[in-house]
């Protein structure tokens, strides 16, 4: 089984929480993306909200919250491990490069079967039992 690793940026605003989903894929993953070669878990956050939110990150209000390991959503036979983030970024999310939509999630009105996996059954009983949404 192939072992991908991702770091992935929790944006909240009221409860809710930002996640993007990919042009040709149907499950919202948390924004952030694979390190390419070198990159710090920093960088890559800063070029992923960069290509796919057209924002800013804020360095300084970053806080590293863990690592979140599942079947990855949109490649038969992996697993993936997001090292998940909270943070805040400058400017207003656009969906860019290969991101064909963003949604903030609401669990009061939304299905989190539109979810990724790692977000279903890791990352929002996470949040949900530390008071993030």
């Amino acid at each position: 089984m192939k072992e991908i690793i991702k770091v992935g940026l929790l944006l909240t605003s009221a409860k809710t929480f930002l996640v993007t989903r990919k042009e040709g894929t149907t499950a919202f993953l948390m924004p952030g993306g694979r390190l390419e070669q070198n990159e710090s878990d920093l960088e890559a956050l800063e070029r992923e909200i960069r290509e796919e939110l057209n924002c800013q990150l804020d360095t300084k209000s970053l806080k590293y919250i863990g690592d979140f390991t599942d079947v990855a959503a949109n490649e038969p036979n992996s697993t993936i491990t997001v090292r998940l983030y909270s943070g805040t970024i400058t400017g207003s999310p656009v969906a860019s490069s290969e991101i064909a939509e963003l949604k903030w999630f609401d669990l009061k009105v939304d299905d989190p079967a539109c979810l990724a996996r790692s977000i279903q059954n890791k990352i929002l009983p996470f949040l949900q039992k530390n008071d993030y949404v």
